[in-house]
C-alpha cells in the first residue's frame, strides 16, 4: 500500500521515489501464497478445503482481469487517480478482512479449549464406532484408524471439537 501511495503522490521528476514506490509494489504478490498456505492449514475437510481454496484462486485471477481496465488514460495528467485509490481501497480491505478472520479464529479457538477434552474424545469414539459399523470392521482389524482417510470421519473445522485454528 505504501508503494502504491509513493507512486501516487510523489512527483515523477525526478523518478526516483516513484521507482522505489514501484519496487514496493511486487511485495503485495507474496501474501497470495501465504493465503493459500494459511486457508490450507485452517480449513478441514476435503470438500471444503478445495472450494475455498478455489476461490481465494478465483478472487486473485478475476483482480488481476480487473485490474487493466480501471488504467483511465484521460487521468494521466493526475496520474491515474481512479487507478490507485482502487488498489489502496482493496488493500485496505485485505487488511482489514485478515484482522476480523484472525480475530474470529483467536476467539473460536478459546471457545474449543474451554470445552471438557472428553467431549471432543468422545466425538472421535463416535467416529471410530461409526467407521467400525460401516465396514465391518474394528480398530484391531487395521492396528489402528489413526492417519487413514476415511470419508466418513472426514470432519470440516466446524465438525471438528479438537481443530484449532493457526493464527
Amino acid at each position: 500500500m505504501v508503494g502504491a501511495i509513493v507512486i501516487w503522490k510523489a512527483s515523477w521528476t525526478p523518478p526516483g521515489l516513484p521507482l522505489f514506490g514501484y519496487y514496493l509494489l511486487p511485495i503485495f504478490g507474496a501474501p497470495y501464497v501465504l493465503l493459500l498456505a494459511l486457508a490450507s492449514n485452517n480449513i478441514a475437510g476435503g470438500t471444503k478445503k478445495a472450494v475455498a481454496t478455489g476461490a481465494v484462486f478465483v478472487g486473485y485471477n478475476v483482480g488481476n482481469i480487473v485490474g487493466p481496465y480501471l488504467v483511465d488514460t484521460t487521468q494521466a495528467p493526475e496520474k491515474y487517480r481512479t487507478m490507485w485509490i482502487s488498489i489502496i481501497v482493496v488493500m485496505c480491505f485485505t487488511i482489514l478482512s485478515s484482522l476480523a478472520l484472525r480475530l474470529m479464529w483467536a476467539r473460536e479457538n478459546r471457545r474449543r479449549d474451554a470445552l471438557p477434552p472428553v467431549a471432543s474424545e468422545e466425538q472421535e469414539q463416535e467416529g471410530r464406532e461409526k467407521v467400525g459399523e460401516e465396514t465391518g470392521r474394528t480398530e484391531t482389524d487395521f492396528g489402528s484408524t489413526e492417519g487413514v482417510m476415511h470419508v466418513e470421519r472426514d470432519l470440516t473445522d466446524w465438525e471438528n471439537g479438537r481443530f484449532r485454528y493457526s493464527l
